[in-house]
Protein backbone atom coordinates (compact mmCIF):
# COMPACT_ATOMS: atom_id res chain seq x y z
CA UNK A 1 0.00 0.00 0.00
CA UNK A 2 1.20 3.36 -1.25
CA UNK A 3 1.47 6.12 1.48
CA UNK A 4 1.33 9.69 0.63
CA UNK A 5 1.70 12.69 2.61
CA UNK A 6 -0.13 15.87 1.98
CA UNK A 7 0.28 19.19 3.84
CA UNK A 8 -1.65 22.45 3.77
CA UNK A 9 0.18 25.62 2.65
CA UNK A 10 -0.90 27.89 6.23
CA UNK A 11 -0.22 32.06 5.50
CA UNK A 12 -0.98 33.32 8.70
CA UNK A 13 -0.08 36.91 7.82
CA UNK A 14 -0.51 40.05 6.40
CA UNK A 15 1.50 41.36 3.47
CA UNK A 16 1.96 44.53 1.47
CA UNK A 17 3.65 45.59 -1.34
CA UNK A 18 5.36 48.92 -1.29
CA UNK A 19 6.36 50.74 -4.74
CA UNK A 20 9.10 53.40 -3.11
CA UNK A 21 12.37 54.71 -4.75
CA UNK A 22 14.29 55.11 -1.39
CA UNK A 23 17.17 52.71 -0.16
CA UNK A 24 16.02 49.94 2.18
CA UNK A 25 17.91 51.76 5.19
CA UNK A 26 15.79 54.79 4.63
CA UNK A 27 12.55 53.10 4.32
CA UNK A 28 13.29 50.99 7.59
CA UNK A 29 13.61 54.52 9.39
CA UNK A 30 10.62 55.92 8.01
CA UNK A 31 8.83 52.92 8.91
CA UNK A 32 10.08 53.06 12.31
CA UNK A 33 8.97 56.41 12.59
CA UNK A 34 5.51 55.57 11.17
CA UNK A 35 5.13 52.29 13.32
CA UNK A 36 7.11 53.18 16.40
CA UNK A 37 8.83 50.21 16.26
CA UNK A 38 12.86 49.10 15.12
CA UNK A 39 13.72 47.57 12.15
CA UNK A 40 17.39 45.89 11.85
CA UNK A 41 19.11 44.43 8.65
CA UNK A 42 19.12 40.87 9.29
CA UNK A 43 20.87 37.97 8.30
CA UNK A 44 18.93 34.72 7.52
CA UNK A 45 22.30 32.85 7.92
CA UNK A 46 21.47 30.56 4.65
CA UNK A 47 24.63 29.12 4.11
CA UNK A 48 25.49 32.77 2.35
CA UNK A 49 27.40 36.19 3.24
CA UNK A 50 25.13 38.39 3.40
CA UNK A 51 26.40 40.64 0.37
CA UNK A 52 26.26 37.20 -1.38
CA UNK A 53 22.70 36.92 -0.82
CA UNK A 54 19.98 38.10 -3.25
CA UNK A 55 17.63 38.09 -0.13
CA UNK A 56 17.96 41.59 2.15
CA UNK A 57 15.78 41.36 5.34
CA UNK A 58 15.01 44.18 8.11
CA UNK A 59 13.14 42.36 11.12
CA UNK A 60 11.77 43.48 14.40
CA UNK A 61 9.62 41.30 16.95
CA UNK A 62 7.27 43.13 19.69
CA UNK A 63 7.50 41.62 22.98
CA UNK A 64 4.36 42.88 24.05
CA UNK A 65 2.10 42.08 21.35
CA UNK A 66 3.56 39.08 20.04
CA UNK A 67 3.59 40.66 16.43
CA UNK A 68 6.59 40.36 13.69
CA UNK A 69 7.61 42.76 11.04
CA UNK A 70 9.59 41.78 8.31
CA UNK A 71 10.22 44.34 5.82
CA UNK A 72 11.80 42.46 2.32
CA UNK A 73 13.45 44.01 -0.75
CA UNK A 74 12.17 42.57 -4.18
CA UNK A 75 14.88 44.15 -6.09
CA UNK A 76 18.98 42.41 -6.28
CA UNK A 77 21.29 41.84 -8.33
CA UNK A 78 20.33 38.07 -9.62
CA UNK A 79 16.36 40.02 -10.49
CA UNK A 80 13.38 39.75 -8.22
CA UNK A 81 12.35 37.77 -5.48
CA UNK A 82 8.74 38.11 -6.24
CA UNK A 83 9.36 38.01 -10.62
CA UNK A 84 5.59 38.15 -10.92
CA UNK A 85 5.44 41.55 -8.93
CA UNK A 86 8.40 43.79 -10.53
CA UNK A 87 6.50 47.33 -10.15
CA UNK A 88 6.52 46.47 -6.47
CA UNK A 89 10.17 47.44 -4.40
CA UNK A 90 9.22 45.80 -0.93
CA UNK A 91 7.14 43.78 0.77
CA UNK A 92 6.38 44.37 4.65
CA UNK A 93 5.32 41.37 6.14
CA UNK A 94 3.46 41.13 9.49
CA UNK A 95 2.82 38.26 11.73
CA UNK A 96 1.05 37.05 14.88
CA UNK A 97 -1.83 37.35 17.02
CA UNK A 98 -4.41 39.40 15.56
CA UNK A 99 -2.24 41.15 12.72
CA UNK A 100 -5.54 41.77 10.63
CA UNK A 101 -6.35 44.02 13.31
CA UNK A 102 -3.36 46.09 12.76
CA UNK A 103 -2.97 45.23 8.95
CA UNK A 104 -5.39 48.28 8.66
CA UNK A 105 -3.92 50.82 10.68
CA UNK A 106 -0.64 49.96 9.63
CA UNK A 107 -1.44 50.70 6.06
CA UNK A 108 -3.03 53.71 7.39
CA UNK A 109 0.21 55.34 8.83
CA UNK A 110 2.29 53.42 6.22
CA UNK A 111 0.10 56.02 3.42
CA UNK A 112 1.30 59.05 4.57
CA UNK A 113 5.42 58.31 4.38
CA UNK A 114 6.17 60.88 1.50
CA UNK A 115 8.79 58.52 -0.06
CA UNK A 116 6.02 55.52 -0.70
CA UNK A 117 4.41 56.45 -4.04
CA UNK A 118 1.84 52.98 -3.64
CA UNK A 119 1.04 50.60 -1.14
CA UNK A 120 -1.04 47.34 -1.61
CA UNK A 121 -2.12 44.49 0.39
CA UNK A 122 -1.28 41.07 -1.39
CA UNK A 123 -3.20 37.91 -1.07
CA UNK A 124 -0.06 35.75 -0.44
CA UNK A 125 -2.20 32.88 -2.19
CA UNK A 126 -2.41 34.48 -5.15
CA UNK A 127 1.22 34.97 -5.77
CA UNK A 128 3.06 32.22 -8.01
CA UNK A 129 5.82 32.39 -6.21
CA UNK A 130 4.35 32.57 -2.13
CA UNK A 131 6.99 29.99 -1.21
CA UNK A 132 9.69 32.44 -0.95
CA UNK A 133 7.56 34.25 1.83
CA UNK A 134 8.44 30.81 4.05
CA UNK A 135 11.61 31.52 6.06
Amino acid sequence: MKKSLTFEEVYDFSLFGISCHVKDYRLCWEINRALNIDLEKVDLDNGNSEENSPLTVSSYFDEESHIQYTLIVNKHNDGLWFSELPNLDYFLRISGPMHEMLADNCKHLLQNIESILAIVKINPLELKSRVNLMF
